[in-house]
């Protein structure tokens, strides 16, 4: 099933041109589609982003986000498969606004200037997997909860296992959080993009939320001493 979460956002960015070899199957895949005589309306749009945690691979489809996907994962060809078959399209390799504000959001998110997308986002998956794909809509920029209590907020509290399935394959990582869901004991648990990745991605939303506490309670304090000052 298809679903849609409401977000906004436009940008000028360049696509970025990457050789890879699963990107190079992608586009044979979607040639011999072409090939076949497949009736083609809206094309999902790739633009291949260069994370500084690894290349990510982002897709829009009628002026959604449906892709933010690692290239490096066991899971990307069958997840590029899945959207291909699914939607019943095709892929373009030119830029589109939406993918262009994606990678500009991130540019955002990686330097430490963004906490919350902007962006409306498309997802395709069962009831359950896309009840799990909400929830992470709810933990907060730094903040991370478990595979378990993930899945009592969803009411499905015998489910964590289940749960943990779904998270795996979420195809629009980093918009929608599965790096915040974390194994029993907060032991960091598998990531599509890589234990070190996942780590990365912690520790940078951990470290701003720091630097903005300390903002805050400097401001604080200034305020203090001027208030006495002038007093």
């Amino acid at each position: 099933m298809v679903g849609h979460s409401f977000y906004k956002g436009v940008s000028n960015r360049r696509p970025c041109f990457i050789f890879h070899p699963i990107l190079c199957t992608i586009r044979h895949e979607t040639d011999q589609i072409m090939q076949q005589g497949m009736t083609l309306h809206v094309p999902i749009h790739l633009l291949p982003y260069p994370s500084p945690c690894g290349l990510l691979l982002l897709g829009c489809y009628d002026h959604r986000l449906c892709l933010c996907d690692w290239v490096a994962s066991k899971r990307h060809e069958h997840n590029m498969s899945t959207l291909l078959h699914t939607l019943q399209t095709t892929f373009s390799h030119t830029p589109s606004p939406t993918t262009q504000t994606a990678a500009r959001l991130l540019d955002e998110y990686f330097a430490h200037r963004r906490d919350t997308f902007e962006l409306p986002l498309l997802t395709i998956g069962t009831d359950f997997q896309r009840k799990v794909w909400d929830a992470l809509l709810t933990v907060p920029y730094g903040a991370t909860v478990t595979y378990q209590q993930l899945a009592t907020r969803i009411g499905h509290p015998k489910s964590a296992r289940a749960v943990g399935v779904a998270v795996g394959s979420n195809r629009i990582s980093i918009f929608l959080p599965c790096h915040r869901i974390v194994g029993a004991g907060h032991k960091l648990g598998g990531f599509a993009g890589g234990v070190a990745a996942k780590r990365r991605l912690l520790q940078l939303e951990a470290d701003h939320v720091t630097t903005e506490a300390q903002t805050i309670h400097q401001t604080e304090i200034y305020k203090d001493v001027s208030s006495v000052a002038s007093f």
